[in-house]
């Protein structure tokens, strides 16, 4: 499966992730439900479609994401100080 920058994906444990795109190519992962706030990435993917966290490989593969059909956006930026 390719991942979509801005697609929203789900895992079978039913939470949601955002696909966004690294600095340099490769695709991060990161909570639909901090998404407008923070860019925390949950989950790195690598060449081979493991999830990575923080704690090294996940049980999570990218064929385990499921497309939810819906997209993210970035957040407008707030007024100017």
């Amino acid at each position: 499966m390719r991942l979509k920058h801005l697609r929203i994906y789900a895992l079978p444990d039913g939470k949601e992730y955002v696909a966004d795109v690294f600095d340099g190519g490769g695709y991060g992962l990161v909570p639909y439900s901090i998404w407008n706030f923070q860019r925390l990435t949950t989950y790195r993917v690598n060449r081979d479609g493991q999830l990575i966290n923080d704690r090294g490989p996940a049980r999570w593969r990218v064929e385990h994401l499921r497309d939810t059909g819906r997209e993210a956006q970035y957040p407008s930026p707030g007024p100017l100080a």
